[in-house]
């Protein structure tokens, strides 16, 4: 089981996708990725296969994005509401590295925008249901 959640704030869409955090060391394996590709579409990617397809984020506004798996059961969350189909995940996530804002190559794929307070939780689904979002409190930008 695990929580990843965090705020962001997509300034604009490029050619390429967008990492919000990427938990591979390369491109074979099964760890997982949280992305926004090409049209702003949030996804999880996991295992080689893009698994759970999300809302179309807009430029210009804070969201709040959790990825949770609660008994095999993943699920990803915008402001408080399940997006997507929930996967089911028995996967052994084995992380050694976490990249923020960028894929594993460091080259490509970084986010054009913010992220605040992210948060990893290993070892328990904060979130199995829609909840009632926390409330950020926007950083200067």
């Amino acid at each position: 089981d695990f929580t990843v959640e965090t705020w962001i704030y997509y300034n604009s869409a490029g050619a390429n996708s967008s990492t919000i955090t990427d938990f591979r060391s390369g491109s074979t394996g099964t760890n997982f990725l949280i992305y926004l590709g090409p049209s702003a579409t949030l996804t999880f990617y996991a295992t080689g296969a893009a698994r759970i397809t999300g809302n179309t984020m807009s430029t210009g506004q804070w969201y709040h994005v959790a990825v949770t798996r609660a008994s095999g059961s993943t699920k990803m969350f915008v402001d408080g509401t399940q997006v997507g189909s929930t996967f089911a995940d028995s996967y052994n996530y084995a992380q050694t590295d976490v990249y923020i804002g960028s894929d594993y190559t460091t080259a490509t794929l970084t986010l054009n925008g913010y992220i605040d307070d992210l948060r990893i939780t290993k070892g328990f689904a904060r979130y199995t249901g829609n909840f009632t979002a926390p409330t950020l409190t926007p950083p200067i930008l």
